[in-house]
Formats: C-alpha cells, structure tokens, sequence
C-alpha cells in the first residue's frame, strides 16, 4: 500500500521538474544552434509536447481529454475573452519577453503547444490525479501555484494565481483539459501577438469577471449541474 502510494505520488510530481528543465536545457541548445530565442522556446514547446502527453494518457485518467460539458466551453470561452480585456494586467505574464515574431515556429510553439503543455502539467496531471491521492482542495492549490511558479516575476505570478485559478475551476466544473486549454490558447494569443492592444481602464472589469467566473465553475461543480 506504502509502495502504491509512493509510486503514485512520483508519477503526480516527478512530470514537471523533469519537464521545466528539459524545455530550459532545449530552449538553451536551440540558441546555441542558432535560433532566435523565440523559435527556440516554440520548437522547445513543439518537441517535448509529445512525450508528455504520452505520459498522461499513460495515467488511468486518460479520458480527461474528452470534450466535456458545453458549458464548461462556454466558461473557458469567457475566461479568455476576460484575460484579453484584463490585458493590462494578465500583460505582465509576458513582460519580459518581447512579441512573439509572426513567425509559423514561433506562433504554434508559444501560443499553442505551450499553453497546452502547462495545461497538463497543472490540470490534467497535479490537479486531475492529485485529487486522488491529495483530496481536491490541495490539489487545487498546488496546481495554482505550480502555474504561478513557472511566471517567475512577482507581477507575473500574482496574475498567473488568478488565471490559474479560473483554468482550475473550468476544469474540475467540465471534468475536461480540453476547455482550460481552448481558454489558454486563446488568452496567449491575444496577449503575446497584441500585446497592449486594449486599453488598461478596461482591467478592473475583466479581472472581476474573471474571478465571478471562477466562482461560478466551483459552484456549479458543487451543485452537479
């Protein structure tokens, strides 16, 4: 029983340290080959995209990659639509980065293979298997704060905690990965291909939206609608 728990609790943890410096270690041997940091961080993304879903669909939650409830599209849709509008504050999860060149590796790395690496990392993996082995409410937090880690500035993490939060609550209302990746597709792209395209007076609204809706996906989830 030990052993089994042991055994489970490597599988929750061990995917993101060994996955963050695999993309650091690639992204570093991409620059030395002569890419341009942008290109190197999406081929990074694009090539270790893979072997971690093989590694989740390993797990016995595999089906979590599943449509799920329309509605919980419907969450994940006004979740990325609030991140653009809070684009003044969810900006600063990509201040230290320039816009991202429109450039086919760049764009399909960092606007999508990467949002949906972290999504497994911290949905479908520490919060999806972590419930079993840590309860829900743990789970939850750890897989916030796993989100807000990989941001590592001060402003980028306390934005990243609310995103995560809401990608979180969108998952654990759906029983789904693939809405909170849909929302974190669409928040990367407005924000790292527009960057300052909307105006900062608009974040007060987004952002109180943002966590309406994370309150509502956890309410909803309780009542079983």
């Amino acid at each position: 029983m030990k052993r089994a728990k042991a055994a489970g609790l490597l599988r929750l943890f061990l995917p993101a340290p060994v996955w963050l410096l695999a993309n650091f270690l690639l992204r570093r041997l991409l620059i030395r080959l002569g890419l341009g940091a942008a290109d190197a961080a999406g081929l990074s993304a694009l090539l270790l995209l893979p072997p971690l879903l093989v590694w989740y669909r390993a797990g016995a939650d595999a089906g979590r990659i599943l449509p799920g409830r329309w509605t919980s599209w419907l969450l994940a849709g006004l979740c990325a639509v609030c991140a653009a509008l809070s684009g003044g504050f969810f900006g600063r999860l990509f201040s230290a980065a320039p816009p991202v060149p429109a450039r086919p590796l760049a764009i399909l790395g960092l606007c999508f293979a990467a949002p949906a690496a972290e999504e497994v990392l911290c949905r479908g993996i520490l919060l999806g298997r972590g419930r079993a082995l840590l309860g829900t409410p743990l789970a939850f937090a750890l897989s916030v704060l796993l989100f807000a880690g990989a941001h590592l500035t001060p402003g980028a993490a306390s934005a990243a905690l609310l995103f995560g939060a809401a990608l979180g609550a969108i998952y654990l209302y759906g029983g789904s990965l693939l809405p909170p990746i849909f929302a974190h597709i669409g928040a990367n792209c407005f924000a790292l291909l527009r960057p300052g395209a909307l105006p900062r007076s608009l974040l007060p609204a987004g952002t109180l939206v943002l966590l309406g809706l994370t309150f509502a996906a956890l309410v909803l989830r309780r009542r079983g609608r």
